[in-house]
């Protein structure tokens, strides 16, 4: 087995600040995307624009950390995603609730719930939700910053901006370089 040095340094990728990209990102949405009465379209831009927000704080070369996952739960997911996709938020939250009965204490499940509620408008409940899945999953990577993104807009919504912004500080913290090997 080849042998591995380890780095110099642990350090952070330049990137930019993830409070600009929120108001950005939120700028650009407008609140009226977020209203229970939007079409499955925009629900699923929104998604959209959520996951390439998420995204841009975790780039490239971030340390990545998956929680292991019930093999009955990924289908389920799978279903409330096409659900939500095709505008069926009751389906939807029926598939994610079938998942958390399998899987109470899966992080990811917990987050999608989260964005299903924040989608349709339901403020305290998507913070809630995300909460719930940041203090059951890991504490970095791309599960965290789309607890806090998550967590961010549903406070921004509710004109909560203090903890808004803590959030979004909180994002930011997430993602986490990996080590360079040698």
């Amino acid at each position: 087995m080849p042998q591995v040095k380890p780095s110099r340094a642990l350090y952070r990728q330049p990137r930019i600040p993830l409070a600009a990209l929120f108001v950005l990102s939120f700028a650009a949405s407008g609140c009226a995307v977020l209203e229970r009465e939007s079409p499955g379209a925009d629900r699923a831009a929104e998604r959209d624009e959520l996951e390439e927000t998420v995204g841009e704080v975790a780039a490239n070369g971030v340390v990545e950390v998956t929680p292991l996952a019930d093999p009955a739960v990924p289908p389920l997911l799978d279903r409330a995603r096409a659900a939500e996709r095709a505008g069926e938020v009751v389906r939807a939250r029926t598939f994610l609730e079938q998942a958390l009965s399998l899987a109470p204490s899966d992080p990811m499940v917990w987050q999608r719930l989260a964005e299903l509620y924040l989608l349709n408008g339901e403020w305290p409940s998507a913070a809630e939700a995300a909460r719930r899945s940041f203090d059951l999953g890991p504490k970095v990577g791309t599960l965290c910053a789309r607890n806090w993104v998550t967590m961010a807009r549903a406070f921004q919504a509710q004109g909560l901006v203090d903890r808004a912004g803590h959030a979004e500080r909180e994002a930011e913290d997430c993602p986490v370089r990996a080590r360079e090997r040698l």
